[in-house]
């Protein structure tokens, strides 16, 4: 503004020493210099509040450009609004929490560790899948064998979870589902066997439950016809995990123990003990 106080004196001190044609020429003149002075401060108060408002959209995160003028058609997903609450983001695991139906699933959504865990499972499964193609139908069998061992125990699903995730992960070693000579004796601990037989408890009466044999040399007791673990036959490929050891036991005497497993071929899963007794029991 003070060009254009300035500009004005010298336009009228000029004139008083001018001929009329000589004062209207500087009129002309005048008057392009001043349009052109308003042009220019108009400009630089434009500029400057662009560069406010800039200033405040990263500030608060935000962008004066579009997602689609930033990134074209490959724009990231947007991240998760923690700003209200400062929350730290949540781990998520290798599913889809929006769609867990399954107490295990849930469970696992609802549990930071466990849903770490799982997703380094996943992790260490892909990488195995690509080594061994047969890793899909034993792992969908784990899965079947963990739900119904663990239901929504997070211990139980922690320890399957950490026990599966590093057996995937160990390349160098035998396969996770290699055959074992005896059964698992940690928990969570899971080993791939076959049937070795399938006797009922009460001959002639099946509503009793069957013993099922494996080649691994243990067994597990179904109780009731209504258990998964009767239709099993013999030579059909399982996965057996050991859920649970009973609590003061004589050093030789295991009855009581649980296992959950399942068919690798059906998917069938059950989770039984290993006697109808339990430790110190006739």
């Amino acid at each position: 503004m003070g060009y254009l106080i300035a500009l004005g004196l010298l336009v009228a001190f000029s004139a008083a020493l001018l001929s009329p044609s000589g004062r209207r020429v500087l009129a002309v003149m005048a008057g392009i210099a001043i349009l052109g002075a308003l042009g220019l401060y108009t400009l630089v108060k434009r500029s400057e509040v662009s560069e406010n408002q800039g200033a405040v959209a990263i500030a608060s995160g935000g962008n004066t450009l579009t997602d689609a003028q930033l990134w074209g058609n490959s724009a990231p997903a947007a991240p998760a609004d923690n700003t209200s609450t400062n929350a730290a983001p949540v781990a998520a695991p290798s599913f889809d929490c929006t769609k867990a139906q399954s107490d295990t699933a849930k469970a696992i959504c609802a549990d930071p560790e466990l849903a770490s865990l799982d997703r380094e499972m996943a992790e260490a499964y892909r990488a195995r899948l690509v080594l061994d193609p047969t890793t899909q139908a034993r792992q969908k069998a784990w899965i079947g064998a963990r739900d119904i061992g663990c239901q929504a125990d997070k211990d139980c699903l922690k320890a399957f979870t950490t026990a599966r995730k590093d057996a995937l992960a160990d390349r160098g070693g035998p396969a996770p589902w290699a055959t074992a000579t005896a059964m698992p004796t940690n928990p969570g601990y899971c080993l791939n066997t076959s049937v070795a037989a399938n006797t009922l408890r009460y001959a002639g009466y099946p509503a009793y439950g069957s013993i099922v044999s494996y080649t691994s040399g243990g067994q597990q007791v179904a109780t009731n016809g209504a258990s998964s673990l009767n239709s099993l036959q013999p030579g059909e490929s399982v996965i057996v995990c050991l859920v649970t050891l009973p609590e003061g036991c004589a050093p030789n005497d295991s009855r009581g123990t649980i296992y959950a497993g399942a068919a690798v071929g059906s998917g069938s899963a059950w989770r039984e003990p290993n006697s109808d007794k339990v430790c110190g029991a006739a």
